[in-house]
């Protein structure tokens, strides 16, 4: 226990219980994956998943808290679409070699979902899963719509062949100017029409096809085709201005009420179509103007003088990106049944140039009244004027919102709450973005969604023409009062926390853990908010029993907290305490993440940067970015350093803190900038404090403690110490002048010491010198070429902290000092000795101090000294085998401390305490571009960097004493959480309930289970299902197995029954209409005749439908 030095002074062994190899335990506690390479995503509202894909072959699935895994495809190819089966709890996937794979989420295989099958398919650009059948449409590249049985695992027998080559056909056959486009059969997506299952909409490169897919015809051929003259999404100055055009389709969305449609086109234009209607869109608009699809002749005139004269100003240049996503949302804010309020989200059509983000514009109901009777109609089964008008008339926004994002945005995914119909986006929370990352990464954001604004009784015309400038001008002042009201509101959407795969992998570039007390673990955790997560609660975690030891002994490890900095210049917190990782007594449900996100702890500099105190005071990088943070361990302060070097300090705010802005204040000092005035959100716990900016270059070291005070180093040798009460910088250290301030003292070195190195090292201690000093507050700085200096502060009469002399202790070290390698332990029991309340209530009380040991770690070697200024009592060369050295702590097992060093190749070597003996050499595994930290228990995370961009991708948790640690996974379970699918929505009318008849001419709903029976064919083998063997998974069960497994397996047993409950009360309700339609049915008969006598009437010219069997094909002309 007691070991001699120089055989006079016996120092005491510090490491007695770690020198046998069996006291250290390396081990993996659990991977982290930090996506980074998105491809794909999919959410399903009823359970609350979301499933992500990589372009490594991944998909990783999120749900509840704890619930999170990993499936992989056989190879490593993109994963290009994902769907939700939600009918039968299934996920599929079709990746970047057209094969289909299929996962079962009710039988679970490893704690992972069981993999089915894959199914190989011809090039194929789009997967359609509807909530209400278990079949998927993939759409060819070749037009073709092939169909797959995902319950019977087989492709089906239906398919559909390309019906725009069918299409254009007729045309040439009917003796139409031949303007083909030989692309315009290529597939690009299906859509099933969100009240009649048995409509089909397929978009193809020329135009869009309603089909009808139990009659196997097609209803109606929607293209697109601008007159000369009409400026379309081109604008102005397109070559082709003169000519006929027919923009090319890329996407589409259907109107939740189902009656029009709005699809994006090549040339960025958005057409509004109504379903009734092929002949004419309702509307042709762009981003910024509407009826584009219209000749202007003033424009026309302006834009192109006869006389050949330049256009004065130049042609305006429209050159959009094209439409690439459509989304219709409906918002559950009204009792009709035709739905309330929309939100169309649209992806492109944007000018180049113009600000990047995404566009949403917010439109008002469709609910027309009654409408003249009788309906004044142009030709038979034309729709009436009035509903095409009152379409119209629902597609002009009323208001829009920008989401602006830090790059391209390349897809995103719009969160419905509960309801998986309507395409998924039917009353929606939030919406996921896509986006470019650094070096060729994709990663995600969420945000609220719709925008608040949106939901506000304060709505403002956008771009509608049809208001005149009377009515823009009426009510100045009622419209002066709705401006203030709405300014009261928050009108940005606030952005929501995903899980940390996803939140980290768009951002995170480092971080450390760190090992807090337990008030100070619980005051920083105090008042988190979960509003700012994104609302995921499929699924279920559970505690395994079998490691219910481990289990016991995790409440008592230390709590930690991972500080993370990121590339977008935030500072974010994660809670990494083991007792995470407990479930709950009774059933041992597991209620947090493992890490778990802490989202109210969010530090954001972006928002200091910008203020113009800060900026006329900096130098600033382009881009900002953030160097090092350091979080004091009692008092929580946060020191964030730019690589640019200035210095932000952040301070807790009090439990019951109310931000009233205060004006500008100016510092005492010119190297302090006050940020009190800059607010900060109101469940945000940090708020700015000041900033040290002496503009000395880059800063080198710096060092924070718990009693307010803070010390930075800089490039050109300079040094300052500022107490935080202030702020006042109570030392100006500069090797290369000596001068004096009111509030400083300006200290020379001597010729012994007198150098302009940088000073590489800092750290706060309360102590005692070799000198014979009493016990008090020191700065020890060590500079690159081993000059070592200590500070000496106490107060004043006055109260003010000050040094106690000129110039400071000066001697001779180790060269090259780590950054993180300055400790001063406590030399009978090893624990460090820092500055803390604690000790600086000691000092003045006159408390007898026990000597200290202050161990130094350089590039090349160890030292440890007494009481810090005294005689050297160790010493260690680091062996230049194992690498250059990165870091150092010094770690504590029991009671007993080593110092653990860290090198470029994965290697750990222990050290004894104060001697520096080597005891151990400990080998990590080796993976490229990583870098190791480590807390002071032992515990490490061993950071993946990304081979070409600064983000990390992924991490392993680790410790160095792997006895009775808690297990890195739990069990998962999806069935647990599995909810009630909404019924299938139904046809509506266009006019109100009371409307005797509907303008819908394509039949009443057809049932999911009527679409199987069509599309799998008479001899569909369904497969029965398998109860699940209880006794056996109850040997591997978490708390109470037994019955948790038993709940599972009667949720996946029921499911049968809830699907025959459904079933027979859809009879009933079909039953009930039936009912009803036999008493319309005397009063329009008469209608209904004499709609067919006119339609035997119409001109040869319009063909009602196509018919196809096999090979043959029919066209059938009236």
């Amino acid at each position: 226990m007691f070991r001699k030095h120089n055989d006079q002074e016996i120092y005491v062994d510090l490491s007695s219980a770690l020198r046998d190899r069996q006291d250290w335990a390396m081990g993996a506690l659990r991977t982290f994956q930090y996506l980074s390479d998105i491809s794909s995503f999919a959410y399903e509202p009823v359970s609350g998943l979301l499933a992500v894909g990589t372009s490594g072959g991944v998909v990783s699935i999120f749900g509840s808290p704890g619930v999170q895994c990993q499936v992989s495809l056989r190879e490593p190819v993109a994963v290009r679409f994902l769907q939700f089966a939600v009918s039968i709890q299934r996920l599929v996937c079709l990746d970047g070699s057209n094969q289909l794979h299929v996962w079962d989420l009710e039988e679970l295989s490893q704690n992972k979902p069981k993999y089915l099958i894959t199914a190989k398919f011809d090039e194929a650009s789009a997967l359609t899963v509807s909530p209400s059948h278990s079949h998927a449409f993939i759409t060819l590249a070749s037009g073709v719509v092939r169909t797959y049985d995902l319950l019977c695992l087989r492709k089906s027998p239906y398919s559909m062949p390309n019906m725009w080559t069918l299409y254009e056909e007729k045309i040439i056959a009917s003796g139409m100017p031949d303007m083909l486009n030989p692309d315009s059969s290529f597939g690009l997506d299906a859509v099933i029409h969100p009240r009649n299952l048995n409509l089909l909409f397929v978009v193809y490169a020329g135009g869009i096809i309603l089909s009808d897919l139990t009659e196997r015809n097609t209803l109606r051929a929607y293209e697109l085709v601008l007159p000369p003259g009409a400026p379309g999404g081109a604008g102005y100055g397109s070559k082709e201005l003169l000519i006929h055009r027919r923009p090319s389709p890329t996407c589409m969305a259907v109107h939740p009420s189902g009656h029009f449609f709005a699809a994006g086109y090549s040339d960025g234009s958005i057409a509004f179509w109504a379903v009734e209607d092929e002949d004419q869109p309702l509307m042709v608009r762009t981003l910024d103007d509407v009826d584009v699809n219209v000749v202007d002749p003033e424009k026309i005139d302006k834009y192109l003088p006869q006389d050949g004269r330049p256009v004065p100003g130049g042609i305006p240049d429209d050159v959009r990106e094209p439409i690439f996503k459509l989304s219709w949302s409906g918002l559950s804010n009204s009792t009709d049944p035709r739905g309330g309020d929309t939100v169309l989200t649209i992806l492109g059509g944007t000018k180049i140039g113009d600000e990047i983000g995404l566009v949403v514009h917010s439109l008002p109901p469709f609910n027309p009244p009654e409408p003249p009777t009788p309906p004044a109609t142009n030709r038979p089964n034309e729709l009436p004027t009035f509903f095409r008008n009152a379409m119209r008339e629902c597609v002009i926004a009323n208001n829009a919102h920008f989401y602006p994002t830090d790059s391209i945005v390349q897809d995103y995914l719009v969160v419905s709450r509960d309801n998986p119909h309507f395409g998924g986006t039917f009353d929606p929370t939030a919406i996921i973005l896509l986006c470019e990352g650094p070096g060729d990464t994709r990663v995600v954001e969420a945000r609220q969604f719709p925008p608040p604004v949106f939901t506000s009784d304060t709505p403002k015309p956008v771009n509608n023409p049809e208001l005149g400038a009377e009515g823009a001008q009426d009510d100045l002042i009622d419209e002066l009062t709705k401006t203030l009201k709405a300014m009261e509101l928050d009108s940005e959407p606030m952005r929501l926390t995903l899980p940390v795969a996803l939140e980290d992998g768009r951002s995170l570039v480092d971080g450390h853990l760190l090992t807090l007390g337990r008030d100070a673990h619980e005051s920083l955790l105090a008042n988190g908010s979960l509003q700012t997560k994104l609302p995921l609660k499929g699924g279920t975690a559970w505690a395994e029993e079998a490691h219910a030891t481990e289990l016991r002994h995790a409440k008592y490890q230390a709590r930690r907290v991972l500080v993370t900095q990121h590339i977008d210049l935030t500072v974010q917190f994660e809670n990494f305490s083991s007792q995470l990782l407990m479930g709950t007594q009774t059933e041992g449900r597991i209620e947090h993440d493992f890490p778990e996100s802490l989202p109210h702890l969010k530090i954001d500099l972006n928002t200091v940067i910008v203020d113009p105190a800060v900026a006329s005071r900096s130098n600033f990088t382009s881009p900002p970015r953030i160097d090092s943070i350091h979080l004091t361990s009692e008092s929580l302060e946060c020191l964030v350093t730019l690589r640019s070097g200035e210095l932000f300090v952040y301070k807790p705010k009090p439990d019951e803190y109310e931000f009233e802005k205060p004006l500008f204040r100016e510092a005492t000092d010119e190297e302090i900038v006050i940020l009190s005035h800059i607010p900060t959100g109101s469940s945000a716990k940090y708020a700015p404090n000041f900033m040290l900016s002496p503009g000395r270059g880059l800063l080198t070291a710096y060092a924070i403690c718990d009693i307010g005070f803070v010390a930075s180093a800089y490039a050109d040798g300079s040094l300052y110490i500022v107490d935080m009460r202030g702020p006042t910088v109570i030392l100006r250290h500069d090797p290369a002048q000596k001068s004096k301030s009111r509030h400083s003292i300006a200290l020379a070195l001597s010729r012994h010491s007198a150098s302009t190195y940088p000073v590489d090292s800092l750290t706060w201690s309360i102590c005692t010198l070799s000198t014979g000093a009493s016990m008090g507050l020191r700065l020890i700085a060590v500079r690159t070429n081993g000059v070592t200096e200590v500070f000496s502060l106490e107060r004043s009469e006055v109260g003010a902290w000050e040094c106690d002399r000129p110039d400071p202790i000066t001697f001779e070290s180790v060269e090259n000092p780590l950054p993180k390698g300055n400790f001063v332990i406590d030399g009978k029991y090893g624990a460090i000795v820092g500055a803390t309340p604690a000790l600086l209530a000691a000092t003045f009380d006159a408390v007898a101090a026990s000597r200290c040991i202050w161990v130094i770690c350089g590039a090349r070697s160890a030292k440890s000294f007494t009481e810090v200024t005294g005689e050297q009592v160790g010493k260690a060369r680091w062996n230049t085998k194992t690498g250059s050295i990165t870091s150092a702590q010094l770690v504590d097992k029991n009671g007993s401390h080593a110092l653990v060093t860290m090198s470029g190749s994965n290697t750990v070597s222990v050290y004894s305490v104060p001697e520096l003996e080597l005891l151990h050499t400990i080998l990590l595994p080796a993976t490229r571009f990583s870098t190791i930290t480590m807390d002071d228990t032992g515990d490490f995370i061993q950071w993946q960097r990304h081979a070409k961009a600064p983000l990390i991708v992924s991490a392993t948790y680790g410790t160095l004493f792997n006895f009775r640690r808690t297990p890195g996974y739990p069990l998962i379970e999806f069935a647990s959480t599995k909810g009630v699918i909404p019924p299938t929505p139904q046809p509506i009318s266009m006019g109100p309930p009371s409307l005797l008849s509907g303008w819908f001419s394509f039949g009443g709903g057809t049932s999911g289970d009527q679409i199987d029976l069509l599309l799998g064919g008479p001899d569909r083998p369904i497969p029965q299902p398998k109860p699940r063997d209880v006794a056996q998974e109850g040997t591997s069960s978490g708390f109470n197995a037994s019955a948790i497994t038993a709940s599972v397996a009667g949720a996946q047993a029921g499911i049968y029954n809830r699907l025959q409950s459904a079933l027979s009360e859809r009879g009933q309700m079909l039953d009930g209409l039936q009912d009803r339609f036999n008493d319309l049915e005397e009063g329009s008969r008469n209608m209904v005749t004499q709609a067919k006598r006119l339609a035997a009437e119409q001109t040869a010219k319009r063909f009602s439908f196509i018919n196809f069997s096999g090979e043959s094909v029919i066209l059938v002309q009236e």
